[in-house]
C-alpha cells in the first residue's frame, strides 16, 4: 500500500471512530493533505481552526512521532 494511501485509511479511521476534535480535524486534513507539507504546525492549526496540541495528538494517533515526522 503506497504511503499517501496509508496516511488517508489512518485518517478515515480517526473520522469515524475519534474523539469529536480528533475526528473532525482529521477529516479536515483529508480535504488538506497536500497543505502539511508546506505548514509549520501553528500554521496548519490556525488554518484548520484547532490548536497545535490537536495536531500533534492526530500525527501521534496515525502512528508517527509527532507532526515533524508526519509532515515529512
Amino acid at each position: 500500500m503506497g504511503k499517501q494511501r496509508q496516511i488517508r485509511t489512518s485518517l478515515m479511521y480517526v473520522v469515524e471512530n475519534g474523539t469529536p476534535t480528533l475526528s473532525g480535524f482529521a477529516a479536515w486534513i483529508l480535504d488538506h493533505l497536500n497543505d502539511v507539507a508546506f505548514q509549520s504546525i501553528r500554521g496548519l492549526a490556525q488554518q484548520a481552526g484547532v490548536n497545535a496540541n490537536t495536531v500533534t495528538r492526530l500525527a501521534r494517533e496515525i502512528g508517527y512521532d509527532g507532526y515533524e515526522s508526519f509532515r515529512q
